[in-house]
């Protein structure tokens, strides 16, 4: 089954310079809605807390603008109910590269917490782990109906494992462009494994799109 990888970046950076450097950091260029008719079962979030204190979604060093880590929970809340579809949300830690703190850490505990009233019967919201080492910070109450593994497009978990191909983190469409179509074949059928996957619909479509 297919999840959307780093599903927020398709929204803009948040600052202008980091446009020089986004095509590192986009790994889909479609909203949460068209992923989800492309197939996608469930959205790759990353969080931080911003240097006003708010909620803010990042990836690596870039941040990104236009809808707040709360707003697309509701979003994806009501695409569930529109599609009657079962969603899966993984909201992990993204730190600053110069805040490893533990303010920043407890922050994300005490978020994470205020957000498990979104869960719902189609609804599901896991992650809770710090993406630099994927050390777990909160465990959510509800975290996945089918205790399926995650991978991402390259051939690494989500804890970490060597990846295939180094150039996947360079550029992730050019990634997607060339591995994408082998990638889905070999993972789209097996209900067990929620292939994490990059630019969703660039490179292959998938068996069962929605």
């Amino acid at each position: 089954m297919i999840v959307t990888h780093d599903s927020h970046t398709f929204l803009p950076a948040s600052k202008w310079w980091m446009n020089l450097g986004r095509f590192m950091a986009q790994c889909q260029n479609k909203n949460f809605e068209e992923q989800l008719k492309l197939g996608s079962v469930g959205f790759d979030l990353r969080v931080r807390r911003d240097s006003k204190g708010n909620s803010v979604f990042a990836h690596g060093f870039f941040e990104f603008k236009g809808l707040t880590p709360e707003a697309a929970i509701q979003q994806i809340q009501e695409l569930s109910i529109k599609y009657d579809r079962i969603i899966t949300i993984g909201f992990n830690l993204e730190e600053r590269y110069n805040d490893h703190s533990d303010s920043q850490e407890e922050w994300f505990k005490e978020w994470c917490k205020s957000i498990e009233k979104y869960q719902s019967d189609r609804l599901f919201i896991n992650g809770g782990n710090r993406v630099r080492d994927w050390k777990p910070l909160y465990q959510f109450k509800n975290p996945n109906p089918n205790n399926a593994e995650y991978h991402t497009n390259n051939g690494q978990t989500i804890f970490g494992f060597s990846s295939k191909h180094g150039a996947w983190a360079v550029w992730p469409w050019l990634y997607s462009k060339l591995h994408n179509k082998e990638i889905i074949k070999e993972y789209n059928d097996n209900p067990n494994v929620h292939l994490m996957i990059d630019h969703i619909g660039t490179g292959g479509k998938l068996v069962t799109p929605f």
